[in-house]
């Protein structure tokens, strides 16, 4: 599977490629680090995703089926967001999920968003080396690059589908986020999030 990849600076540090960027002239050298959608830096996401996603108009729900306010359109909604929601509730409130059949965007409070199970279809790079870890309790989950990767108690080996059980409850764990499993510094599969638990 890795046969032909190449990781050029995967034994340097990024301040280190920044500094030869800089020597090297390039533009770039100095460019901030995005937490964005990087190639859409000169627009907002809505104005990216017009005509290219339908947007369809739906309710905003708290967990417990109350309508607290009105979307204009899914594709603009992430678990975990807290800003720009439009919910006026006297305290903060967070996207804990989006119930795509019903077109809702579902909210509530910070521990609505902590979950411990997960589905993602998997990619294993190598699937004995996961088996030992997991046995072994030395198998680890990453969410984001900014997570810190928390063990895996118990995972199914059965299909492309994998289900895993985390150790500890894990905030905004989203579908369609990427999930790396390491054994050590050495990824053993990675794929993209399918549904989350509780």
């Amino acid at each position: 599977m890795l046969d032909r990849v190449l990781f050029p600076l995967g034994d340097r540090e990024k301040s280190d490629v920044r500094d030869d960027a800089r020597r090297a002239g390039l533009r770039v050298a100095d460019k901030p680090d995005s937490q964005d959608v990087c190639f859409i830096s000169t627009r907002t996401l809505r104005e990216f995703l017009d005509g290219k996603v339908d947007m369809v108009a739906g309710d905003i729900e708290t967990t417990t089926g109350e309508v607290v306010g009105h979307h204009d359109g899914l594709a603009t909604y992430t678990v975990g967001q807290r800003r720009g929601l439009g919910v006026a509730a006297g305290r903060p409130h967070y996207v804990v999920s989006m119930d795509v059949d019903r077109n809702v965007v579902v909210v509530g409070d910070e521990p609505d968003l902590m979950r411990r199970e997960l589905a993602f279809r998997v990619d294993w790079v190598d699937i004995e080396a996961a088996r030992n870890a997991v046995a072994s309790g030395d198998l680890r989950a990453q969410i984001r690059s900014r997570h810190d990767a928390t063990r895996v108690e118990s995972i199914t080996f059965d299909d492309d589908t994998a289900r895993v059980a985390l150790h500890a409850p894990q905030r905004a764990i989203a579908p369609g986020q990427t999930l790396a499993l390491y054994d050590g510094d050495v990824v053993v599969g990675a794929g993209i999030i399918e549904s989350s638990g509780s």
